[in-house]
């Protein structure tokens, strides 16, 4: 009977010698790669200057991704994304913000850039699109600030309330406009649309300087009792009156009028009109003396009346001039057309948006 032995390979056999090298090399790339990912997925990305940089390893633990460059020789930006169709770099946060930038010199700690279309957008669905905040006690520096060269330095628009706001936390002003050249108004407003208001104040209103009203009349909106508003008009005079009005009356033909002291104070003078008006028969009333605290009255002809009759004093201001004309063509000029870059924005903003 046959016995069936069996045979076994020898170790010295090319063909098995070949494949014992395939595995254990095999084997050792695995390790290496194993040893490498791992080494990735517990420290940070790193890249010296010039080098590509690839991250794909989400971050888990509670340290941050940071990627630092030492290199002083040069201004250039750290980290530089590029992205031809859409949008290069988004942030997405729980609370801590999306996207943080910070500066520790004087340069920017968030810039953005756009050849057409808008450098900064700020969106938000129930909270505050774009905020500026400056923190320390004696930084004078604005919170927000827009700058232009054309256009409006500062455009708000909104669809249902008011387009910009102000308001102060002290004694400051809530909205503050200056002038930064002759002819130039710090604060301008004007109507878009037939029927709208350039300005409504809510309150108390204080002019420091000239008030001057052109095309149109100056009037007072009195409550009538049926329930709507009249208007009452304001007189007009070539020149800048104080008046006062007032009674007196006529003894034996004679009177005298003590001129309110705080009008007196203003007037300080001897030199102002009176008008008379006798509220009785007589034959007439004139001015005997005039001084800078009253005056005294006298019926003519030594009429020896007793009466009673109502005076009213006016004297020109001394801070008036007669028919005084505006120094500049510029302060009446027509400036309707610096809205019509509202129109413009608008359509950007909604375009954009």
């Amino acid at each position: 009977m046959n016995e069936q032995r069996q045979t076994h390979p020898s170790a010295t056999s090319p063909g098995l010698a070949g494949q014992l090298r395939r595995r254990g090399l095999l084997g050792g790339t695995a390790a290496v790669v194993a040893a490498a990912l791992a080494r990735v997925s517990a420290r940070p990305a790193e890249a010296t200057d010039n080098m590509a940089l690839i991250v794909s390893q989400a971050n888990s633990s509670t340290g941050q991704t940071q990627l630092n460059r030492t290199n002083s020789a040069t201004s250039d930006n750290a980290l530089r994304i590029t992205n031809n169709n859409g949008g290069a770099v988004r942030g997405e946060g729980a609370g801590g913000g999306g996207v943080i930038g910070t500066d520790s010199g004087a340069g920017f700690g968030l810039r953005g850039e756009s050849a057409t279309g808008q450098g900064v957008h700020g969106h938000s669905v129930d909270n505050i699109g774009v905020f500026g905040h400056t923190v320390a006690a004696s930084n004078a520096s604005p919170g927000v600030l827009g700058q232009a060269t054309q256009g409006y330095g500062v455009f708000g628009f909104s669809q249902n309330s008011n387009g910009i706001a102000g308001q102060s936390g002290g004694s400051a002003a809530g909205c503050v406009g200056f002038a930064g050249a002759p002819g130039g108004y710090g604060i301008y407003g004007g109507t878009a649309v037939a029927g709208g208001y350039a300005g409504g104040f809510a309150g108390p209103v204080l002019v420091v300087g000239d008030f001057t009203a052109t095309g149109g009349a100056k009037s007072a909106a009195v409550p009538h009792p049926d329930g709507t508003h009249r208007r009452l008009y304001c007189m007009e005079s070539p020149e800048s009156l104080f008046e006062d009005f007032g009674k007196g009356r006529l003894g034996n033909g004679r009177g005298e009028v003590k001129l309110d002291a705080d009008f007196a104070a203003l007037v300080h003078g001897d030199d102002y009109h009176i008008f008379l008006t006798p509220r009785g028969d007589s034959n007439g009333l004139y001015v005997n003396g005039l001084t800078s605290s009253g005056f005294e009255v006298r019926e003519q002809k030594g009429g020896t009346s007793s009466l009673e009759f109502d005076y009213r004093t006016r004297r020109t201001s001394p801070s008036g001039r007669r028919c005084a004309q505006l120094r500049a063509r510029s302060q009446l000029r027509d400036n309707r057309p610096l809205l019509r870059g509202a129109a413009a924005a608008l359509a950007s903003l909604t375009r954009d948006s």
